[in-house]
């Protein structure tokens, strides 16, 4: 996979489913408000909050060593400028006007706008009392064992709790002619049904509660014995306070949603077309691809699927309000987004696909709904927007530049000619670890944590077949191939691990195994003038580009308030973090920002016009 096609898959997938002076400068930051800012960019103003917001929640390699995070800290703003410039010049070029752009852009505005209407509609009314709060934390210290009988006709219920007197369950014989069980259970708060929940923590011991409504029917609880509950009373105070508080909000943000969503559903215009689902689960069937205990679409398998699929692409599968899903929508969506199935069964997959339309119509009503209210108008909102337009420009842009650039025979003998024998590229070897999906690759890193060997894990998790086999080793290859596997192991010392990062086949984290710095010594011609084409072409797309990038910086100017940044707090520690969604789903908490600082050290004086 090359660099620039990396680059579109992770756009695509992402937007289907970023001298001198110091001292409290304010201005007009990148996101439109009024924020503190450390640098300039063109027009564009790079705030403190971007700028941790980005530094912190992109991947880094060196963040930790003592005296390095000045250093990084720039490489991190001049990477930034850059795409900032990047996503000017493609304004200027109107590659914002396209339309796969605007489509993009579109989708991710309704994922923003639908997140602002759940902030305002059930997060930000709700509020803990502090009696809710003082009850909480009395319930959570307590560990309750009850017996209860369940019956499944109300009358019976009712009929048994007039008669049980001064009986204890345990020892009350139920008639067999009722539809009735008797069990026990330990009650833990926060954990069980809110009805059967509240009337057991109602009763002391030996209490007996009244009929209770639950999801599994008519129930008669009875307290038998109470103990502490050790896991919230290890807890500090002031921790379980928290806990006890955010899970009372979560309940009453559950309840709220329950109500809103019973009251906004109904009259909207929303459904999925049973038979096409029926036809896209049987042409899914035979061509999804085994990971593990799951099934899913790789690239290989799309082209079939699309192909078999090709009389019927233009096929209405879904409408949400003004919007229409067609088969090629859906089975992009499927692939982009590392959708998983647990069966290859036609009928299995149908029923997949039925209940995930089913939330695919609800959170594109919800996203029509905040579109209609202006929340994508909010400040809120469009700031967010701008980082992510920025980054989506400048990655597009990017691709422009490198795609312009090529290398004829003429270059390559050239070059061949002036450096007599290929250069001697370091070869590196590493351990991969692809999977498809973040949930997967979250489960890797898990297992890494608790010291399971990286061999083992690639074999659990790895949606590479022969990668799997190998236990996600490679074969010896140049730091200038495998991009930008090559170039980042080439930088690295053997045993660093870097990633995890998106890249066209889902998500990858690799650890540096071997490395050799002396070069094979097969002089073939067609093997040498191959390696050579590759090697300049890569250098000359990484110049181009960095000249392209100096010559906006010198046109349109740019700024970096030094002593600013470097009082900047920020954490030594890399990580990838991820937001979820009001309504439901998830993306990156901030988008990736590509390693791209070296354009500082280009001379403009022979570049601008």
């Amino acid at each position: 996979m090359s660099f620039r096609s990396g680059v579109l898959a992770y756009a695509l997938a992402l937007f289907l489913f970023l001298a001198g002076g110091g001292g409290t400068t304010r201005g007009q930051g990148s996101e439109g408000t009024s924020d503190p800012v450390v640098a300039r960019a063109g027009k564009r103003f790079i705030s403190e909050e971007e700028f941790v917001r980005r530094f912190e929640f992109i991947p880094g390699l060196y963040r930790h060593i003592p005296g390095r995070m000045n250093e990084e800290k720039l490489i991190v703003m001049y990477s930034l400028i850059a795409e900032k410039l990047m996503a000017q010049e493609a304004e200027m070029r109107g590659i914002d006007q396209d339309s796969a752009t605007v489509r993009g852009i579109q989708t991710l505005t309704g994922l923003l706008a639908r997140d602002e209407l759940y902030r305002r509609e059930i997060a930000r009314p709700v509020e803990v009392t502090a009696e809710e709060l003082r009850r909480g934390i009395t319930n959570s210290l307590r560990k309750l064992f009850v017996t209860y009988l369940v019956f499944r006709n109300e009358e019976d219920a009712r009929f048994v709790d007039s008669q049980l007197g001064k009986k204890t369950l345990l020892t009350y014989g139920v008639d067999s002619s009722m539809q009735a069980l008797k069990d026990t259970s330990t009650i833990l708060w926060g954990m069980a049904e809110r009805p059967m929940e509240e009337a057991a923590f109602a009763l002391n011991v030996g209490g007996r509660s009244p009929v209770t409504v639950t999801s599994q029917g008519f129930l008669i609880l009875e307290l038998t014995r109470e103990e502490r509950n050790q896991e919230y009373g290890r807890m500090a105070p002031a921790v379980r306070t928290e806990r006890v508080a955010r899970k009372i909000r979560l309940r009453k943000e559950e309840a709220r949603l329950t109500a809103f969503m019973n009251d906004f559903l109904p009259g909207q215009t929303g459904y999925a077309r049973p038979r096409s689902i029926k036809t896209l689960a049987i042409a899914l069937a035979p061509q999804l691809v085994q990971n593990d205990s799951t099934y899913t679409i790789d690239q290989e398998a799309l082209g079939k699927i699309l192909e078999r699929l090709r009389p019927g692409l233009d096929d209405t599968v879904m409408v949400a309000g003004t919007r229409i899903w067609r088969v090629r929508d859906v089975v992009a969506r499927l692939f982009q987004s590392g959708f998983t199935f647990t069966t290859k069964d036609p009928l299995g997959i149908a029923n997949r696909l039925t209940a995930e339309c089913r939330i695919w119509v609800e959170q594109e009503l919800l996203a029509q709904e905040a579109l209609r209210r202006g929340l994508d108008r909010t400040p809120e909102v469009q700031r967010q927007l701008r980082q992510w337009n920025d980054s989506y420009l400048a990655q597009l842009m990017r691709v422009r530049i490198e795609d312009s650039v090529a290398v004829s025979d003429a270059d390559v003998y050239g070059y061949l000619e002036k450096y007599g024998q290929p250069l001697p590229t370091p070869r590196v070897q590493v351990r991969e670890l692809l999977t498809r999906s973040i949930d997967d690759m979250q489960r890797a890193i898990t297992d890494l944590g608790t010291q399971v060997p990286f061999e083992e894990v690639v074999r659990r998790y790895s949606s590479d077949p022969l990668l799997r086999d190998r236990g996600g080793l490679t074969d010896f290859f140049k730091i200038s191939e495998h991009p930008p596997v090559g170039e980042i192991a080439g930088q690295m010392a053997i045993g660093d691990m870097y990633g995890p990062f998106r890249v066209s086949g889902g998500m990858l984290l690799f650890q540096l195994i071997d490395r050799r710095d002396s070069v094979s010594g097969d002089t073939s011609l067609v093997l040498r003038k191959r390696e050579a084409a590759g090697e300049l072409l890569r250098l000359k797309r990484k110049s181009v580009l960095e000249q392209f990038i100096a010559r906006s910086a010198a046109t349109n100017g740019f700024t970096v308030f030094e002593d600013r940044l470097r009082a900047l707090k920020v954490s030594p520690v890399p990580m990838m973090a991820f937001r979820v969604l009001g309504f439901g789903g998830r993306m990156f908490a901030a988008p990736m920002l590509p390693s791209l600082y070296e354009w500082i050290n280009v001379d403009v004086r022979g570049i601008v016009p």
